[in-house]
């Protein structure tokens, strides 16, 4: 709020140009913003509907689900570990557009940094039973792309910087995944070439607690 008011106080006048809603009076299943004053809200951005669901993230994390005068759904996760909440708000969703800042091998780091994994943000898309699923925001070390994996389904597609796509052609987004991994087959090479070097690193220290621990034990007996 403190940069638009000093817009408006510098530039021009633009107070009467947004309303902001508080996105915890919003709550799905404890709206507080009254709805006489939300009807002209979701007339003026011709929605029918507009609610949010807390997430699990930093303190006061949203995420949020629309829907237009059609019907269309739309749910967006914002930055969440897998969250119930957002799998109830967004049931049936038309599109999810869902976090995916880790890959699978590092679930523990997405713990850690309260964030989701590939797989992770597609079983939240299947549980909510959602008909597209369109993973968004990866670790700045996959700077083109995410690291594929079996859980890829046909619903599942991927969004880029500047990505601008229309509802009936949500069915072909999954179907650009070959074709991004060949544009950047030199990234992608590379991030599988990190994935190998991390799981050989990660068996050397296995190995290594399971020489020291038998060692222990023999010195025991």
């Amino acid at each position: 709020m403190a940069w638009l008011s000093f817009y408006d106080k510098c530039f021009e006048d633009i107070t009467e140009e947004f309303v902001l809603i508080p996105n915890g009076d919003l709550v799905y299943n404890n709206p507080v913003y009254p709805a006489d004053m939300m009807k002209p809200i979701l007339s003026e951005l011709n929605l029918s509907d507009l609610k949010t669901c807390f997430v699990r993230h930093c303190p006061n994390a949203f995420g949020v689900s629309l829907v237009d005068k059609h019907g269309i759904k739309l749910t967006y996760s914002g930055d969440t570990m897998p969250a119930d909440s957002l799998i109830e708000l967004g049931a049936n969703s038309d599109v999810l557009i869902h976090e995916a800042t880790m890959e699978d091998e590092l679930a523990q780091e997405a713990v850690v940094k309260m964030h989701s994994t590939t797989s992770q943000a597609i079983e939240v898309g299947r549980k909510m039973a959602a008909k597209h699923v369109i993973l968004t925001h990866f670790s700045q070390r996959y700077a083109k792309l995410p690291r594929y994996n079996d859980n890829f389904s046909e619903n599942v597609g991927i969004a880029f910087d500047n990505m601008q796509v229309n509802m009936n052609d949500l069915v072909l987004v999954p179907h650009l995944r070959p074709a991004l991994k060949l544009m950047f087959a030199e990234h992608y090479e590379d991030i599988e070439n990190k994935a190998m070097k991390r799981n050989m690193r990660l068996e050397r220290e296995k190995s290594a607690l399971s020489d020291k621990n038998l060692k222990r034990k023999q010195s025991v007996t």
